[in-house]
């Protein structure tokens, strides 16, 4: 899916030429084909390869967009959603535990128009994620230790079977 992520923010571009391109990952072969294959007008995207610390790109990133045709279970996409990312994923094994449509990010369909139109009400604002929302059914350490003392509090405790003394 990266040349639909390429032609789709190609085409933003026309309206918002701020818009960048950061490529995350791959062996620095293939990055230098797809750099010779986009050409010298293709200056906004970013080709860093792999990496070990791909938080620190990811938080110089304000979305992640992951327009795979097929996955196994991407990883990356549990790491985006956890460094707070709002993700723009299309639909692939796995995307649904991660991504829940309209709230942490967008699905997208296979089409450069739509991914286009998705980002564009992004990038203008028309569409936010939700605030505090970054991994789907998944708990922050405060959620986690609330839920962890409602348990505590709110449990039943076990009765404890005392040997007959006779």
């Amino acid at each position: 899916g990266f040349f639909l992520a390429v032609e789709a923010i190609k085409k933003l571009q026309t309206q918002h030429p701020e818009i960048r391109l950061l490529v995350v990952g791959g062996s620095q072969k293939r990055l230098h084909s797809l750099q010779d294959q986009l050409g010298a007008s293709y200056d906004w995207i970013k080709f860093i390869g792999t990496v070990s610390d791909v938080e620190r790109y990811f938080a110089a990133a304000d979305g992640f967009l992951f327009p795979s045709f097929s996955e196994a279970f991407a990883l990356v996409e549990v790491e985006a959603a956890a460094c707070g990312l709002p993700l723009f994923l299309t639909p692939h094994h796995g995307s649904e535990m991660i991504l829940e449509n309209g709230i942490n990010g967008r699905l997208l369909e296979f089409d450069v128009d739509s991914i286009c139109l998705v980002l564009q009400e992004f990038v203008e604002k028309k569409w936010l994620p939700q605030p505090g929302v970054h991994l789907k059914k998944a708990l922050d350490v405060h959620a986690y230790a609330e839920n962890l003392t409602s348990i505590l509090c709110n449990a039943v405790p076990l009765k404890k079977e005392v040997p007959n003394a006779d």
